[in-house]
Parts: structure tokens; C-alpha cells; sequence
């Protein structure tokens, strides 16, 4: 396996030894800004920003499980077991064995936590618009694209032992 791309794959431009290692605080950075924006969007609904992309990952997958949640967010197990906890011991989700597998469980809204989720959603596309403002499409896709680079060197750590 090549880690060169060809060069219409690849923007910007740039061959493996170019590449600029300002981009982890770049995405380090923007964490920080954007859970401080979701969660003055969401503190009045009672959630923080991880609750609350939590329980939209539910929304729009209901019946998911929880690594499921965790590939959708990039969320430690533990951190998403406790954010799990608390939205159980709320009222907002239920979890129940798999029908497929009993020994794993299924990720569900009850009745308010799908009211909380519908309205938090809202919440969470207005702070979308408010980035889709400062960036183009492109750099938008591009976050996306970054965000799966992570997770993969985030296995790969993992699996190297560090």
C-alpha cells in the first residue's frame, strides 16, 4: 500500500514530505470552539454538546447500538457508557437486547428524548449553517475526510500497542 495518493485525489497538493503539521491544532482547536458553541445551543435543553450528538446519532439511527454511536461521533467507549447513563437515568433513552444478538443492546429514544433529540437536531443545524457561513462546501467535505483519518491512526495506535 502506497501512502503517496495520485495527485487529483490529493489537495492541497502536496507530496508526503510537505505536508503541514499545523493541522492537529488546527482540529484540536476547532474541538474546543465548536462543543463551546453547541453547548451554549443545548444547555438550555439540558444537554451538553456530547449528550446531544449523542442522542441525534439515536435519532437518526433509532435501535443503534453503541459503537455504532461511537463510529458516528469518535467517542472513548467510557465516555460514551457515562453519556449513556446519564441520558438513561433521565428518561431520554432505553436500552434493550439486541434481537439479534443477546448480549449486545440497542439504543432507543423514549418519548421525551425524542422531543429533546428533534429539538436539539435544530439546535445543532443552526450551529451548522453559522460554520456553513465561513467555509465552502468543499471545506466542509474536507472536515469529514479528516475526521476519518483520525479515527483510522486512532485504531492504528491502538492495535500498535501505544
Amino acid at each position: 500500500m502506497t501512502l503517496d495518493p495520485a495527485p487529483d485525489d490529493w489537495w492541497p497538493h502536496q507530496r508526503l514530505g510537505e505536508i503541514e503539521y499545523r493541522v492537529i491544532a488546527a482540529i484540536h482547536g476547532a474541538y474546543h470552539a465548536v462543543t463551546r458553541r453547541l453547548d451554549v445551543a443545548t444547555r438550555q435543553h439540558g444537554l451538553d454538546a456530547s449528550e446531544a450528538l449523542v442522542i441525534v446519532a439515536v435519532l437518526r439511527e433509532p435501535g443503534c447500538s453503541p459503537g455504532q454511536v461511537r463510529t458516528r461521533i469518535g467517542l472513548h467507549r467510557s465516555t460514551l457508557s457515562s453519556i449513556l447513563d446519564r441520558l438513561e437515568k433521565e428518561g431520554l433513552i432505553r436500552r434493550e437486547p439486541s434481537s439479534y444478538d443477546g448480549r449486545r443492546f440497542e439504543i432507543r429514544l423514549t418519548r421525551a428524548g425524542t422531543i429533546v433529540a428533534e429539538t436539539v437536531e435544530f439546535e445543532i443545524g443552526e450551529v451548522e449553517a453559522e460554520i456553513a457561513a465561513y467555509s465552502s462546501r468543499a471545506e466542509r467535505a474536507g472536515t469529514v475526510a479528516v475526521f476519518q483519518a483520525c479515527l483510522a491512526i486512532g485504531r492504528t495506535g491502538r492495535s500498535a500497542g501505544r
